[in-house]
């Protein structure tokens, strides 16, 4: 459902898949060692939040149109696929998926691609995403990658 929202541009909807307290991290490639940063307060991110909050900023960011990275919105395509269960029990379980994210926009279009970890936790019933980890395997772009586009 993360993707489908993403694409269908229903950004407050996507918002409600996650946690209050959530995390949501893509780290950096070090490229003198071809490793993924692991520590998000001491080393760079490609993206991080230690809460919904900040990426509730990012949606009302590009809800008024202020955000140049955005103008226009990318057409995206999310593609999901070799879901693993990592670990579960009765009230939470951590998935992988792997992923393509097709994008169009400026008449070029792009692809990125990688696999997430989602941590998934019950509230009330429903599953809600506590932390979502980001491995983007193809970090060479040239616009700023943002949530929308992986």
């Amino acid at each position: 459902m993360d993707g489908v929202l993403l694409d269908d541009r229903e950004f407050s909807k996507w918002l409600e898949l996650y946690q209050e307290n959530c995390t949501y991290w893509m780290p950096a490639w070090d490229d003198d060692s071809d490793e993924q940063t692991s520590d998000p307060h001491k080393e760079i991110s490609l993206i991080y939040y230690n809460s919904r909050a900040g990426l509730e900023d990012r949606i009302y960011r590009i809800g008024t149109k202020r955000s140049s990275a955005s103008k226009p919105l990318y057409r995206t395509t999310h593609m999901t696929s070799n879901l693993v269960v990592l670990e579960a029990d009765e009230l939470s379980c951590s998935v992988r998926v792997s992923w393509v994210t097709y994008a169009y926009r400026h008449q070029k279009s792009t692809s990125y691609f990688g696999n997430t970890v989602y941590k998934l936790v019950k509230v009330d019933g429903a599953l809600k995403i506590q932390s979502k980890r980001i491995n983007l395997l193809n970090d060479y772009f040239e616009d700023a990658v943002d949530f929308y586009l992986v």
